[in-house]
């Protein structure tokens, strides 16, 4: 059982899908009240949805139902919070968000990796296990059986693109930085 104080005064970073989601705006009343002003929620990624709070005095309440939240795709997400009034418009929200599976709904069996996880541990396994994993190209014929194998300067540099991938991941951070420079005329 819930109670109004266990209902979040931010926005989720993370949502699993087939629950119910609530959070509220308490700080918005001295510049956007809900009694003048509309906010509205865009979740933009493999789900396009919007959500428009409701007004509860000067404060905003968003409820996700279930049946909402079992609709989102799984994947990342940018949150997008706008308010509007009078012909005004201003985004007072942007952050990432990850919609996770529903975990009731996960086939037996079925592999939770991300691809650059699931290939960095077959690199840590193949390194550790027998030399014969690292076979990259074989061929019979002509002067008889050839095995060309990744050399060891190689299963290191692939280990540790696929440990960066994994570690950007984990801090959720998978774009890069585009550094630019203006100069003056």
């Amino acid at each position: 059982m819930h109670s109004s104080t266990d209902i979040p005064e931010v926005e989720p970073t993370e949502i699993t899908q087939g629950l119910t989601c609530k959070w509220t705006r308490t700080d918005l009343t001295d510049h956007y009240p809900a009694t003048t002003w509309t906010l509205t929620y865009y979740f933009v990624g493999p789900t396009q949805f919007n959500k428009a709070a409701t007004a509860d005095g000067s404060y905003f309440d968003v409820t996700l139902s279930a049946t909402e939240t079992t609709a989102l795709l799984p994947g990342r997400y940018t949150l997008y919070g706008r308010v509007s009034a009078s012909g005004e418009l201003y985004e007072i929200y942007k952050a990432d968000l990850v919609v996770i599976e529903d975990p009731t709904q996960i086939e037996a069996g079925e592999d939770q990796r991300s691809w650059a996880r699931i290939c960095r541990d077959n690199l840590r396994a193949a390194i550790q296990g027998s030399s014969d994993s690292f076979i990259v190209n074989y061929s019979i014929g002509g002067a008889g059986r050839t095995i060309g194998k990744m050399s060891a300067e190689e299963r290191i540099k692939w280990l540790d693109y696929f440990e960066a991938k994994v570690l950007r991941e984990e801090k959720g951070t998978t774009r890069k930085n585009i550094y630019v420079r203006f100069n003056r005329p």
